[in-house]
């Protein structure tokens, strides 16, 4: 019996993975066709077994009837994480399920404030497809060792059944173990791709012997900004291109980088994103606010999801052959940019520009982070060896920073033995307490 079910399963994955291949080369009316029908099954299905949406749709005067297209979309309030968190968990689940067919999964937290959610089999069984879909895309192979680094509450407690044939064989270890030990288990490993944070792998790079002879073909990054900086950092030490990849907890893989690294192909087969500017469209090429709608999780529905995310949709035509749309680029959370004196926002894309200017090419520049404590006043911490010019090069740090962020901006810039990680283990670059909106 067990058996049987494994081989269904299989089955559904293979059907599952040739369905959404096809769809990385359809033109965009199909896309937009394919999520109009995703868009009004799951509105029908939330409107008909979710009190949330069931409550939120009558005191708006909503029904699925009025749901026709995604252009329709607009006619639903975005919901932001409080309102999730504040409510009753059974307020948010679709009663067509129970907590023990769905997969339970915890956001990281990286705002101070995780919550549980569920995701329905089937759900789960296309977000796998499309991490492979983009692995394979990207020049994976199936005998391809791979090794994660990652939150050890999601580590893995036995091998797949696939895994166990030899196909897509992969190892785990541990964020918070020792770097050192880290490496070395990548050194037995020998991985062909090493998955994991970027500031994880920042960090082994940082403490990388070549005598080690760790050597991926490839390297997929995600979860984090992944600054030019530290593409190439990365790329250098541990000779592999770096893939990166844009995702979360809530929604999976929701956009990722091709052959040609120019942007995160959207996975629009499976997601609604909008960008928005004061709760309008943001124009293409304008910074906004990323809001997710999830079409393959029926269990816990996701409908216009403020990710806390800020990003540029872009509207060029990728030379990979890809028709999916881009995202021109995800520059970080609310919380990681600082605001300048007169109300500018400064990303982590630019901060990192900046010391990079700043500090010729970070020369003796091992980390770094920047907190804006108060409206008017900015911690930078660094951490260095002994190529960096403490004196000249805090001045350029100083003077580059106040020119965006104003003359009068109290800079304290330190030097540290260690940048702290956060609880999920991640190390944040840019953090600000200055509430903002776009």
């Amino acid at each position: 019996m067990m058996h049987k079910c494994k081989m269904t399963f299989l089955i559904s994955e293979a059907l599952n993975y040739f369905f959404l291949r096809q769809n990385l080369f359809k033109k965009s009316v199909e896309i937009q066709e394919l999520q109009n029908k995703k868009f009004r099954a799951l509105i029908k299905h939330a409107y008909e077994t979710v009190p949330y949406f069931k409550q939120k749709f009558s005191s708006l005067g909503l029904t699925p009837a009025n749901i026709k297209t995604v252009d329709d979309i607009v006619k639903i309030p975005p919901i932001t994480k409080s309102e999730i968190q504040e409510g009753s968990l059974d307020n948010h689940l679709s009663r067509s399920y129970t907590i023990n067919q769905c997969s339970a999964r915890k956001t990281s937290g990286s705002t101070g404030h995780p919550f549980n959610l569920f995701i329905d089999q089937r759900g789960v069984s296309i977000s796998e497809v499309l991490w492979l879909r983009a692995f394979l895309k990207n020049g994976l192979k199936i005998r391809d060792k791979m090794i994660f680094i990652k939150n050890p509450r999601s580590l893995t407690r036995s091998m797949s059944f696939l895994q166990r044939l030899g196909i897509f064989p992969r190892d785990e270890i541990s964020i918070f173990e020792d770097p050192e030990k880290q490496l070395l288990k990548l050194s037995a490993y020998k991985p062909d791709v090493i998955r994991t944070w970027t500031s994880c792998l920042s960090v082994l790079a940082r403490r990388y012997d070549r005598s080690l002879n760790i050597n991926p073909r490839m390297i997929f990054t995600s979860a984090e900004f992944l600054d030019n900086y530290t593409r190439k950092y990365i790329e250098d030490i541990f000779d592999s291109k770096v893939f990166d990849y844009y995702s979360c907890e809530e929604f999976g893989l929701m956009g990722w980088e091709c052959s040609k690294h120019d942007g995160y192909h959207i996975n629009s087969d499976s997601l609604i994103i909008e960008f928005l500017k004061d709760d309008a469209p943001a124009e293409v090429g304008e910074r906004g606010e990323i809001v997710v709608t999830h079409l393959d999780n029926f269990a816990m529905p996701f409908i216009r999801y403020k990710l806390g995310d800020i990003g540029v949709l872009s509207d060029d035509v990728c030379t990979c052959g890809l028709t999916l749309p881009k995202i021109k680029f995800v520059e970080g959370r609310n919380d990681d940019f600082l605001v300048a004196l007169n109300g500018d926002w400064m990303s982590a894309r630019t901060v990192s520009d900046v010391l990079e200017y700043s500090t010729d090419d970070y020369k003796g520049l091992i980390q770094y982070r920047i907190e804006q404590i108060e409206k008017d006043k900015i911690k930078i911490m660094l951490k260095v060896n002994n190529l960096f010019n403490s004196e000249e090069s805090f001045h350029k740090v100083e003077v580059e920073m106040k020119k965006y962020l104003g003359e009068d901006m109290d800079i304290d810039i330190r030097l540290v033995d260690d940048i702290p990680a956060d609880k999920s283990g991640k190390i944040r670059k840019v953090i600000s307490t200055i509430k903002t909106s776009l």
